[in-house]
């Protein structure tokens, strides 16, 4: 039996910083070796306390502080390479979106309107957090003033 996978890297791996997480990769062959790249082909190096090449060829993301957190690692996306003498084989692009567990503040923007007429209302999060925090709801005084179906 020629190279193929024993487990391919998942589309997307969801985690908090605080619990860590993972991206898995494993070939069948004559003694397969595991490498793992970034996306624009740079060869993934250990960071210690943000990310590790483990020895059964998965990245482990341990958990970190957010201050520590690194947007080319904890959003970034990555490809596993298995070969052996027969050849390689690489896996589809794996996302890693690492959550932060931390509070924050979410505001609107200041708007100008006139009376009866229209606003634009924006919610400003912090900028490490735009990419994973959705608006749900606008809401005042305990009232939905959008509707979520009419967000874009």
């Amino acid at each position: 039996e020629g190279l193929n996978w024993a487990l391919e890297p998942q589309q997307e791996a969801q985690f908090s910083n605080n619990t860590g997480g993972a991206l898995h990769c494993a070939g069948r062959g004559r003694g397969p070796a595991v490498t793992w790249h970034y996306q624009d082909g740079r060869p993934v190096l250990q960071i210690p306390g943000i990310l590790e090449v483990l020895s059964n060829g998965s990245l482990w993301f341990p958990p970190f502080p957010s201050s520590r957190f690194d947007p080319s690692v904890h959003r970034g996306t990555f490809t596993c390479t298995i070969s052996d003498p027969s050849g390689a084989l690489i896996s589809r692009p794996a996302r890693v979106v690492a959550g932060l567990d931390e509070e924050y503040e979410a505001r609107a923007e200041d708007a100008v309107a006139r009376v009866g007429g229209w606003a634009l209302l924006r919610c400003l999060v912090p900028r490490h957090l735009r990419d994973i925090v959705r608006v749900k709801d606008w809401v005042r005084d305990g009232s939905v003033l959008v509707l979520p179906a009419l967000h874009r």
